[in-house]
């Protein structure tokens, strides 16, 4: 989990761990905001919620620490 999920303001906009996805990826695999997606790598997995936002490059993915 992110650590700026610990600021108070945060826990509540941010109920959930979350992973922010181009529109063109999102497109791709089907996703929206809201969904929840597994993602995984060689140092562990996890089950975040998507948001969907141009803010992050498309072959890219952003979650917060």
């Amino acid at each position: 989990m992110g650590t700026d999920r610990h600021l108070p303001e945060k826990a509540l906009a941010l109920p959930l761990p979350y992973v922010e996805a181009n529109p063109e990826d999102a497109k791709r695999l089907g996703l929206k905001s809201g969904d929840l997606v597994e993602l995984y790598n060689d140092e562990g997995d996890g089950t975040l919620l998507a948001n969907v936002t141009d803010a992050v490059r498309p072959s890219t993915n952003f979650q917060p620490t």
